[in-house]
This record gives C-alpha cells, structure tokens and sequence, in this order.
C-alpha cells in the first residue's frame, strides 16, 4: 500500500492556486501513484511506462494550470518520492531496510 501523501491543509501553497484544482489534481496522482506501485508489486514493468504516458497525456487541460506553479511542482516530486521508495521496498525490501535514511 501506498503511504498518504503530504495533507494540503497542512502545507502552504500559493493563495492563487485553485484548491479545489490542485485538490483533484492530488487525488488523481495519488491514484496514478498506487496504480504503478501496484504494477510493481504484479512484476509488470512493461505497463509501467504505459501507465505513466497515460497519466502524462491524459491531464485534463482546466488541471494543469496548477503544474505552472513551482510549489505544486515540487509537492509532486515529494509524493515522487514516496512513491520510489515504496517500489524500491517492494524490490528491495530486506536490502533497503538496513540503509538509514538521509
């Protein structure tokens, strides 16, 4: 399973950024996240890269104004993040256990 992602309550994003458009957004990232964890996890790598141009391509247009805005941006590389270091568990998972974490 997928740990959450950072709560946008909690984070402080441009006031311009439309909440309820980076809110969406998230949602359906976080979505694209599992389904790539989950490919992962079924050992079809070859629908990785499927998946992702899927997603890529697929951004409904009134989306991805908030992909102009840095913050977001980097809020995307965060749940990035989360994601590769839960696939590195799962094709790792006794090798990554014993590194510390930086």
């Amino acid at each position: 399973m997928l740990p959450e992602f950072p709560n946008l309550k909690e984070l402080k994003l441009p006031k311009s950024l439309d909440s309820e458009k980076t809110n969406t957004f998230l949602m359906m990232y976080r979505a694209h996240c599992q389904r790539i964890l989950d490919t992962v996890i079924r050992a079809n790598f070859d629908e990785v890269q499927t998946f992702v141009l899927y997603f890529w391509q697929g951004v409904p247009p009134h989306l991805s104004s908030v992909l102009s805005s840095n913050a977001f941006v980097n809020l995307i590389g965060i749940c990035d993040a989360i994601l590769y270091k839960s696939v590195g568990n799962v094709l790792l998972p006794s090798a990554l256990q014993t590194l510390p974490d930086r």
